[in-house]
This record gives structure tokens, sequence and C-alpha cells, in this order.
């Protein structure tokens, strides 16, 4: 065993030295006994022995005085301590067991009394150490029995963040994401055990530890010592429990049931039958085990805790009516396949357009203009008449925009409809028996009229009643070995595990959820070595691996898998369908226009299904790697640190945009609408005089009639590797230079490379000379000289110091401040990275030319041109390309603090503290092509200033302020790749 620790110092110690892996936080996960001994007269005693003991494992740490009286006992377990004190010719005293926090410095000092060897005194009366006398570090630990005595809704340990003050969440419901003395909450450092456990591309916490597992929590939120960084907020370090020389344990469930919840006020007051409780169980189960492997060596220490969240809910959706799919006087119960044209006369229909809350439409079912349910608020009908832009009329033989009469004899063109019409497993027809909206359906007409529900207006809202099912599973378990070695190593290691996984079923059958699975494995090792009772080594190593499989779609109906857009003819004019990664087809999506012409109305979309889906979530799979060591020196007065952090970052992901890896086809209502506004035109039809000048489409109708308004797609290029090293080195000095006066001082040096990617898909827009530069080019080394792969500069300025004190300015009451700079790199997010740029990102996003009122015809996007087609003139509008600043560097922060504690008794203790946080290079977004003056102002458009700037380029930088005036005038893309 002996032959093996000294191999994992060795192998430890050739990573340091020759291995380029990269830097996490060093943070402290034991605590320290230290203080002053002293005989009657106030004279120090040099040579005495002190005994600490973890009277919880019966584990021993000795240590002598040196030549001032002063000890001190470093990288000692969390736990419950006694301390001896032995000298020759004293009586031997042992102090009342107390509580050792993490990272805190107890201090107990003796004043020995003149006895025989066999004498031996019980200290009882002295005060607990309550009170922090060794540095200024800002921090709060919560102990085990604290986190049990807390109420924990969920039993999110995240929730306790917030009992440190200065942290706050924005979150009105849960602790989410905390913000720590005003920093942002991505700038916070979540550590299991030692080894840095956050999700570093959008940053957050991955692990959420079972709290009977936690032996202590620790909030550091201001002005810690060197050891600490590689953070911006705060640095929230858990400690799982150990086993001791006595087995503990416990089991716990817990219960939440719709059966048990009461009916709502609301529900018990309404009129009618009272509806039915949705049901739902909410249950987590777990326990603990820790205990004696061989009673003084070897202790383990287990946990479990599972989550099962299962409910049930009943709801409505919206599919095409009859009339809609070509079923003209279809009633719940008809067949249809779907017709070869549609009927959207209910458009027209007062029934059902303009009833508000039941209220009775005058008339006998015609069209009313006068009725006042049947106008807008602004004057406009709620009626909709639909029209053809390519009709004939007199002088415009294609750019009529004839009406359609009555709504009827709307071309069934699109392809998906078709499908989607001719199965009803997957687009299900009107009709339930659990009724729309509260209301049972009546084949007499009313209140249900081929499916329409009156009462909405809008045609078939919620004409499908749906049963969801939800689930939500949550296993995950802790696993921690100690062993005492010798009386000179102390061994410890853990590994936990957890995953989650869940979905809701689909309204119907064409929309497709996703399981996310998230998997994590953590491991850590910590070997504590004492060379001498004056020098002893901390060495950790750790692994993380996190996963979140939130791309992953699920096809329910077993019809599509990962050829969806093909069985629907969906790219089919191309050639062939984009090729699918992950299951289901291209998102249907209806959206309302805005105003095109003059004052006319916006196209309204409908609420019919088209289902489909666009996929935006991201796969991630990181991989985070620790190596950290801590030499602790005692020497006279000054106990130095000195320490070095390795680890490394490595960052896989498919991110695939805000347009999704399966993309999406948009209807408006644009290629169904009127553009005329002038009444005095002799193609203004009549009928939109008759409806007040509503000239508005219908996105449905678009889309039936397969004229779509634009086409959508994100990066499907596949996933990118991003990698990351951050090291770092420090030097602390705690100089005490009285026995209650302690200086702490403290450098630390840190340096981050940029990130990379491992296959060179890092692509920088030069906006020079207007071209994409690839990294590994001759062109990236021009652009960027000394950059390598990374295309930003390195930064080489992490030197940062700390600096303060601690006075115990009475036995209770203890004076401090301090200073600390901390440096950190923040992540951005995957989206504005520049992997996400063309080549390797190809999002698109085209608008159709939309026909208007001067001839131009338009031509619409169709169902069967897929993402691969362009049509002539289209716009790649909203382009988003990503520029970093050159010499981005990490963000620079400053705190500083002023405090005093006041111990009243021993359990009971206040501080007062004013904490000051300053941040210089903040990581900001923003757009490096932005016109200097708004693209409102004549002069400056008439001077021939470039009004094409539709390819948007955001810019990254920690230096440069954002110009807030820059506006984008027209479609022309800024950038053309020249690699």
């Amino acid at each position: 065993m002996r032959k093996l620790i000294l191999a994992t110092r060795l192998t430890a110690l050739a990573l340091l030295l020759f291995c380029g892996v990269a830097l996490k936080a060093q943070v402290v996960t034991t605590g320290n006994i230290n203080g002053v001994v002293t005989d009657p007269t106030g004279a120090v005693i040099a040579g005495a022995t002190i005994t600490a003991t973890d009277t919880d494992t019966n584990e021993q740490t000795v240590t002598t005085t040196d030549k001032a009286g002063v000890y001190n006992l470093r990288f000692l377990q969390v736990g419950n301590y006694t301390v001896t004190f032995k000298a020759p010719g004293f009586g031997e005293q042992i102090t009342p067991q107390f509580v050792l926090e993490v990272d805190q410095s107890a201090e107990r000092n003796a004043k020995m009394t003149p006895g025989g060897g066999s004498t031996q005194i019980s200290v009882q009366a002295e005060r607990a150490p309550l009170l922090n006398t060794e540095n200024s570090t800002i921090a709060t630990s919560l102990d085990a029995r604290a986190i049990s005595d807390i109420p924990l809704m969920g039993r999110s340990l995240t929730d306790l963040q917030q009992f440190e003050p200065g942290v706050v969440s924005t979150s009105a419901t849960s602790s989410g994401t905390v913000e720590v003395n005003g920093s942002r909450g991505q700038g916070n450092n979540y550590v299991l055990n030692g080894l840095e456990t956050n999700e570093n591309i959008n940053y957050g916490q991955t692990y959420n530890v079972n709290p009977d597992a936690v032996l202590s929590l620790q909030e550091t939120t201001a002005t810690p010592s060197a050891e600490y960084g590689n953070v911006e907020g705060g640095t929230f370090l858990t400690l799982i429990k150990s086993g001791t020389n006595q087995f503990h344990g416990n089991a716990f469930m817990n219960l939440r049931n719709y059966l048990l919840d009461a009916f709502s006020w609301g529900a018990k007051h309404t009129t009618g039958t009272i509806a039915p409780r949705s049901p739902y169980t909410d249950y987590q189960m777990g326990g603990t085990l820790g205990g004696p492997i061989i009673r003084n060596k070897l202790f383990a220490f287990g946990d479990y805790q599972g989550v099962r969240n299962h409910s049930t809910s009943h709801g409505f959706a919206t599919v095409p009516t009859f009339d809609e799919r070509g079923c003209s006087g279809g009633l719940p119960g008809s067949v249809c396949t779907g017709g070869t044209t549609a009927d959207f006369s209910e458009l027209l229909d007062p029934y059902v357009m303009c009833n508000n809350g039941g209220t009775a439409v005058s008339g006998s079912g015609t069209v009313s203009p006068s009725n006042p349910n049947c106008t807008t608020s602004n004057g406009n009908s709620k009626l909709i008449q639909l029209f053809d832009p390519f009709g004939a009329a007199p002088g415009y033989p294609n750019n009529g925009f004839t009406p359609f009469a009555g709504n009827k004899g709307i071309p069934i063109n699109n392809p998906v409809v078709k499908y989607l019409f001719a199965h009803n497993n997957l687009l299900p027809l009107p009709g339930s028996q659990l009724g729309i909206n509260g209301a049972v359906f009546n084949t007499t007409g009313n209140p249900i009229i081929d499916g329409i529900n009156t009462n909405s207006a809008e045609p078939g809202a919620g004409n499908v009643s749906t049963t969801t099912k939800a689930f939500s599973h949550t296993n995950q378990y802790d696993v921690k070995i100690d062993y005492r070695l010798s009386s000179k190593d102390n061994l410890s290691g853990s590994f936990s595990y957890a995953n989650t996984l869940g979905y809701t079923t689909p309204t119907i059958p064409i929309n497709f959820p996703s399981e996310a699975p998230t998997p994590i494995k953590i491991i850590t090792f910590d070997d504590i070595h004492t060379f001498s009772p004056a020098i002893v080594n901390d060495l950790r190593l750790g692994y993380q691996r996190y996963v979140n499989l939130a791309a992953a779609t699920i096809d329910t109906s077993g019809v599509f898998g990962t050829q969806g857009d093909s069985v629907l003819g969906i790219g089919s004019a191309a050639g062939s369908a984009v090729a699918q990664a992950y299951q289901g087809y291209a998102g249907q999506t209806q959206t309302a226009a805005g105003t095109q012409t003059g004052t006319l109305t916006t196209p309204r979309s409908g609420a019919e299904s088209e289902g489909g889906t666009s996929n935006t979530g991201s796969n991630i799979v990181e991989n985070t790697f620790l190596y950290a060591d801590n030499l602790t020196w005692l020497r006279g007065k000054h106990t130095y640190k000195i320490g070095v952090n390795i680890g490394r970052y490595q960052q896989n992901n498919f991110y695939p945009g805000n347009d999704g890896s399966l993309g999406a086809l948009l209807s408006t209502g644009l290629f169904s609408s009127n553009q005329i506004s002038n009444k005095a035109d002799p193609r203004y039809p009549t009928s939109a005089m008759a409806l007040k000048d509503d000239t508005r489409g219908y996105a449905y109708a678009d889309y039936v009639m397969d004229r779509m308004s634009g086409a959508t797609i994100g990066g499907v290029a596949g996933p990118v590797g991003m990698r990351q090293n951050r090291n770092a080195y420090f030097i602390n000095d705690d100089w005490k230079i009285r026995p209650n006066l302690t200086l702490n001082l403290g450098l630390r040096y840190e340096y981050n490379t940029q990130i990379h990617e491992v296959n060179n898909k890092y692509v920088a827009p030069d906006i020079i000379t207007q071209t994409l530069i690839l990294a590994g080019t001759p062109q990236a080394n021009a652009y960027c000289g000394g950059c390598g792969t990374t295309l930003v500069h390195p930064f080489y300025g992490g030197l940062v110091p700390r600096v303060g004190f601690n006075w115990a300015y009475t036995p209770r009451t203890v004076i401090s401040a301090g200073y600390g700079a901390m440096t950190f790199m923040e992540g951005t997010g995957a989206n504005l990275r520049m992997t996400t740029n063309p080549p390797f990102q190809t999002a698109l996003e085209y608008a159709a030319s939309v026909p208007d009122v001067t001839g131009v015809t338009g031509t619409p996007y169709t169902e069967e041109q897929g993402f691969t087609h362009v049509l002539p003139g289209a716009a790649a509008s909203g382009a988003l390309i990503n520029l970093w600043d050159l010499h981005v560097r990490p963000a620079y922060v400053q705190t500083y603090s002023l405090g005093v504690q006041y111990q009243m008794s021993n359990s009971l203790s206040f501080s007062l503290k004013y904490v000051g946080k300053t941040g210089q290079h903040l990581i900001t977004p923003g757009s490096a092509n932005e016109l200097p003056q708004p693209c409102t102002n004549p002069a400056f458009v008439a001077a021939g200033n470039p009004t094409g700037i539709n390819t948007k380029v955001s810019t990254i930088t920690t230096d440069t302020t954002v110009n807030p005036n820059g506006q984008s005038c027209s479609s022309s893309p800024v950038f053309v790749s020249k690699a």
C-alpha cells in the first residue's frame, strides 16, 4: 500500500511538471486547531505535547509547541474533537468536545497548572470556539445538525445558499442560481469534497447532494485566502459524511399525493360539478449508513436518494375542423381522411369568431358587421376574409388579391397536411366524450358545430380532449471510504453518481418530447501526509463527467423515427430531405406576421396543431480533471501554505442554435391576406369594405395551401470539442504577530488558456477583410499572431494579491478586515462561442418574397423545398456570426471587508460586517457591426452610408463599450466566406 501511495505522489508530480493541463480552484476541505500554551504566570511552554482526538473515529493527531509556545494542527478531518495538553511538571488538561468545521481555525489555548504526571484536569468552563480568530475570510458553515433542522422543500441543498448574508436569488419561487454580493450567478464555484462540480459551458451546479449525507456546507463570499480562486462570486463547498467507529444511519420517505390534497377554494365555489383533481404522485425516499470496516482504521459511508414524480393531466388540444380538412358537414364520429379543398367559412361566422365568454350574438348565423361583439377595440372586424394574392384582376392577371368566395375552395396542396389528414391516428379528428371546455358534444349543432368551439373566437379551439402523463425519475448515491494508513497518512476517496430522466407524453402523436437523461459521475481522492509536526501535505485528485442529452427526441407514434421529413415529403423537391440525427420532423410553425403596408391589420395565427419540432435542445458531455497539492509549513509565528492547482476542461457539445437541428417552416397569413390599403384601387374588394377594412389573412390557411413565409434551421454540422486549461499557484502566510493579532498575506497567480476546439472548428470573422478566419490556417497566423488555434491572444496578467488581519480585541470580541482580488474567465454559453460560426454551424433563416400592390407577385416557400432550396432574391436574414475581442481577458474582481464578531455565550455569537466589491473586464456581448448612427437619420443614409447590415456580428469583449444606437436598415449580408 505504501508503494501505491508513493507511486500516486510521483505520478501527480509528473503531471504537474510535464502535462499542460489546467488549473481548478483550490479549496480547503479540512479544519485546523491552533493555540498557545502557557503556565499560570503567562510564560510560554515550549515542547508541550498536543493531541487532537476525533471522538467519532478515535483518530489522534499529535504535535508539539514551538519555542513561542505555539502549536498548529493542520488538515484535520471535519468532526467532533477534544484536545489534550501535556507538559513535564504540569497536570494534563483535556478540553470539552467541540465541533471542528470546514476551513475553521479553532483556537484552543491552555494555561497549564503545575502537578504530577498523573494529575488530569478537565476544562469545562472554557469558551467554545465560535469566533474566527485567524483570518479575514467571510464565510458561513452549516453542519449536519443545522442542515437537518432546516426544512427543505424538495430536499434541495441549493435552497440553503441564501442563508449567507449577501447571497440573493432573482427567482421569487426558488433559490435557483444565486448572486453573491452583486456578482453574476455564473461566477459561483460549486465544490464537492474538493472537486469543482460546475457545468462549464453555461455555468451552474451539476450535482445536488442528498442533504442527509452532508457533513458540512460552507459558503465563502468575500476576501478569501490565496487558496481560493477560479471564482468571481461565491464558493459553495459541500463535504460528505464519513464512517465512524459506531454504525449510524437513517431512512426516510416523503410522499405527496393528489388524494391528500384538499380542493381549492375556487373549485369548491364553482357552479356545476366540481372538476376532479388531476392525479399525481411525488415521493422521495432514501437513507444513509456509515460505520467501521476496521475499527480505528478503515471506515465507510454510503447514501441513496430516489425521486419519483408521476402526474396525469387532462386538457384540450386544437386540431383542424372537419371543414378545414375538406370534409364539410362532418360531425364528431364522422369519417374523414381529407379532401382536395378546405372550407374556412368558419372565419366569417360570428357564432365562431365573435362570442366572448358565451355572450349571445345577434342575428342568425350570418355575417353581421354591425354587431359590436364582432368588432375589436380598435374598430377592426373579428371576422376574417381570405384572399388569393395570385388571383386575376383587371390589369393584374397574377396579382389581383382576389377574395376566396365564402372562404371556400382553399386548395389543400401541402404534402404534410395531406399525410396527416389521411392518418387520423396521428392527427385526431375533432370530438371527444370528455367534451370541449366543459361542454359535452351535441350532434344537433350547439354548442358544438362541426367540431367548432363557439365560445373561443377561433375555429376548433380545444376540440380534442387529451390526457398527458409526465414522469421524472432521479437516482443518486454516494460512497466514501476513509483509511488511516499510518500515523502519517490519511487517505479518503469518494464516488458519487446521479441520473435524472423523464418526459411528458405529447398531447397528440405529432409532438416529440425529449427524455433528456442527465448522468453524472464524480470521483475524488485525498491523501494527507504528515512529514513532521510542522510540515503537512494535502494531495487531491478528482474527476467529474457530466452528460445532458436534451437534444434526444422521442417519437411516441413509431411512424417517423429519424426519417420524418422523408415520410412527409419535406425537402422532396431538393432530391432528399435533410439528414436527421433525431426523431420527429421539422417544426410546422404558425406565427402572426407584422403589418406590411399602410394601416393594414396584422394577419392572424391559428391554433390548429401542426406538430413537428425544430429541436433546439443541446447535448453536453463534459469531463473535468483535477490535480491539487497544498503544503503547509509551520515555522515560528508563521504558517506558510504553498499550493498548485492543475485541471482540465473538456467541453463537448452539440448546439443547434435557436432555430433547432430539425428546423421549422413558418406560415404567417401573408399569402392569404389583402395587401391593398387604398380603397380607390380597383382591386380593393368589396368584401374587405364590408368588414371595415379588415384585410388580415390566416396562417393556417397559408399552411394548408403550402404557401410558407420562411424556413429556418440551425447548425447541424455535428458536435464540437472545446478545451481549456487553468493553472494556478499560490503562497499564503498567516503571521501571528501577537497571540491575539494575525496578519494574512497571500499571492496567487492564475493562467487560463483561451478556449480552442480540438479539430480546429473555430472561426473568427475579420471585419477589415470581411473574411472568415479558420483556426490552424496561415490566415489565422496573420490575423492573430501568436494566438495558436484559439484566435485570441493569451493573457498572462493573472497575479492577484490577498491581504487581511484578524485582531482579538478581547477574548469575546474580534475585529477583522481584508482585501482580495480574483480573476475568472466567464463561460458565455455555447451560443456566443466561435464554434457556432460558418462553415461549421450553418444556421439559415430565409424569408419568402411577399406579394405587394406594385405588381410583385411574390414567391412562397413550399414544404417540398425544405431547407436546401434557396429562392431567387430570398434574403438570409438574421444570420449571426460571433467575434471575440483579440485581447479578451478574465474578469478582475476586487472585494474588501471590515467586520466585528462578538461571542455572547458558548452557543451564541453575532457578527456585523461591511463588504464592498468592484469588477472590471467582465464579459460583454454586443454588436460588432452596428451603424454609428440610427438608420432613421435621413442625412446619414443620404450620405451613402451602409444600410445593409442584416447579418449580425456579435462581439465578445472585456474592454469595449457597445454602441446602443446601431440599427439594421435592410436585408443584405455583410460577410462572405473566402476561406
